[in-house]
């Protein structure tokens, strides 16, 4: 993973005991979800509703992450085309 070997060398040039091969190894090994990506949707004028079933204003908040890596994102859309 091109990703996982940057990474490694942005940590190793600023911490030089850091193991140089550390998360693409942990990657290319793993037998659990290895990345993911994030969007959060962007912020409102209003204040986040409180309860109900239909309350998404927080879903991506207190959460347990098994993954390696996690990248944020904007949004993108793209038509049937990929355009």
């Amino acid at each position: 993973c091109s990703l996982a070997k940057l990474c490694d060398e942005y940590v190793f040039s600023q911490c030089p005991t850091y193991n140089p091969t550390q998360i693409h190894t942990v990657l290319q090994h793993s037998l659990c979800c290895k990345a993911r990506l994030l969007h959060y949707f962007p912020t409102t004028q209003q204040p986040p509703s409180k309860g109900g079933d239909d309350d998404f204003s927080d879903w991506c908040g207190w959460h347990n992450d098994h993954g390696s890596l996690t990248g944020l994102i904007p949004a993108m859309y793209l038509n049937a085309q990929n355009q």
